[in-house]
């Protein structure tokens, strides 16, 4: 992980709902997006009034021939085997990623954020956590102090988790949903939207209600790593 910095230039991965969110990100930071890589759309055309720059394979080759452009990743929302495999795949050809900070989030000078975080607005990360690569916090998602969330995670709005919790990989934590402190979700969890979680959440798990119990088991699948 390394302390925030600015991008010169943005290509974002994926034309879609979240790639719009993305680009209007980008354009509050003063971010010049250069255009959209997506593997349905042809070259030319266009996606929010920008241009269709080639296929999600050809980041790493406009990476590489210009220093000065990192890929916003948009791709994979409620496909995390997705999300995760396409990251890696790029991230083993060199390319660069951008961070996606929307200016009223909030984020302590103690944090450290991985590649291609993304953050909402009203976003709040409180001292001392980690946030993993690939990680989303969505509009006022509250993370509180010394938490560590692991690469692929998905916050949604408004969901709070208190201190020293520990979110897995591919975790997804739903809509308002509240996760009290020193609770670990397990990789490729998800918690329902309001549940109100109190105790350790396994692999693979779906949890919803207040308090969250188990309501199904989800078939396992590649969460791009270890730890």
């Amino acid at each position: 992980m390394r302390p925030m910095a600015e991008q010169s230039r943005v290509a974002i991965y994926g034309a879609g709902d979240l790639g719009h969110s993305l680009a209007r990100i980008l354009a509050v930071r003063g971010t010049e997006v250069s255009g959209f890589l997506d593997d349905r759309l042809p070259v030319g055309d266009t996606f929010c009034d920008l241009p269709v720059l080639g296929p999600g394979r050809d980041a790493g080759l406009l990476t590489a021939r210009d220093n000065g452009l990192s890929i916003a990743f948009a791709i994979g929302y409620r496909r995390f085997d997705l999300r995760a495999s396409r990251f890696e795949a790029l991230r083993r050809q060199g390319v660069r990623f951008a961070r996606c900070i929307h200016p009223s989030a909030v984020v302590d000078p103690t944090v450290t954020l991985g590649q291609g975080v993304v953050l909402f607005a009203g976003a709040v990360v409180d001292h001392g956590c980690a946030i993993g690569d690939n990680v989303l916090l969505n509009t006022g998602a509250t993370v509180a102090h010394d938490t560590r969330i692991e690469p692929h995670a998905f916050l949604s709005p408004s969901c709070v988790l208190a201190g020293f919790v520990h979110v897995e990989r591919c975790a997804w934590i739903g809509l308002g949903a509240n996760i009290v402190d020193h609770v670990t979700i397990g990789r490729g969890a998800v918690v329902a939207a309001g549940a109100v979680v109190l105790r350790d959440v396994e692999p693979f798990t779906m949890v919803a209600g207040v308090p969250a119990q188990v309501k199904k088991h989800i078939e396992p699948f590649d969460c791009g790593g270890q730890g």
